[in-house]
């Protein structure tokens, strides 16, 4: 008897594996590196992705500005709403972790938070909307959304963040060309330019909102981001290799 996974079945094209790596860039000097990843994953018996963005400074670029910061979210792609959500941040001396679960069945968002004292602080925060998104399976959401170029496109999500619902609004700019290396030289890109507002920390943070470039291709994905980030100023993450 042939055991075949019932993945592909219930979800024949949101679930493939990727990794995007993005190189950081300061002043033009390149600083870190990003990651996102999406890979197949159990909440219980509940099938669903695991999201993870990752963005380390390196050890070059630490003694000026340390960056370590991580964000996870287990996304049930079926009611498309969040699972749980979890923050671990390290940017210079800030410090903070937070973890969330989110209880559809009493309408509750469960969370403990901790900041650079060490100190746990737990509670919980209701109604629990349903559907609910973190800031992380938004920015996937995001990828899927029917983008065009008609006049005053824009798009809202409402997202979960920092221990708090918070409104995204989605922005489409404009078209553009982006060429990446990738790896086997140069590659044109047609891109959607695109802003969402909304306020974050972790790899999301920013001043102001952020410029995203994403790929006009099937997939949707992130090429280049461009945010001014506190006490670093201009930051950009840049798209440099893509794999299952």
């Amino acid at each position: 008897m042939i055991r075949r996974s019932i993945w592909p079945l219930l979800f024949p094209t949101i679930l493939c594996a990727e990794v995007l790596v993005y190189d950081l860039t300061w002043k033009g000097i390149r600083a870190g590196e990003a990651r996102l990843e999406k890979t197949r994953h159990l909440c219980g018996k509940t099938p669903c992705l695991k999201y993870r963005s990752i963005a380390r400074s390196l050890p070059s670029f630490a003694a000026i500005y340390t960056v370590k910061d991580e964000v996870i979210s287990h996304f049930d792609p079926v009611r498309k709403r969040t699972l749980f959500s979890q923050k671990l941040l390290r940017e210079g001396r800030y410090l903070r972790e937070y973890s969330a679960r989110f209880d559809y069945s009493t309408s509750r968002i469960l969370y403990e938070e901790s900041r650079g004292s060490g100190a746990v602080k737990k509670g919980e925060s209701r109604p629990l909307p349903d559907p609910m998104l973190d800031i992380l399976s938004a920015f996937y959401i995001a990828r899927d959304l029917p983008l065009s170029l008609k006049s005053g496109q824009r798009f809202e999500l409402h997202v979960f963040d920092d221990l708090k619902i918070i409104a995204m609004e989605i922005r489409v700019l404009k078209e553009s060309q982006l060429q990446l290396d990738l790896g086997a030289g140069m590659e044109r890109f047609p891109a959607f330019l695109i802003q969402p507002i909304f306020a974050s920390s972790g790899f999301f943070r920013s001043k102001g909102p952020p410029l995203i470039w994403i790929s006009q291709a099937p997939g949707r994905i992130p090429l280049l981001l461009q945010a001014e980030v506190p006490l670093a100023g201009r930051v950009q993450a840049r798209l440099r290799q893509r794999g299952p």
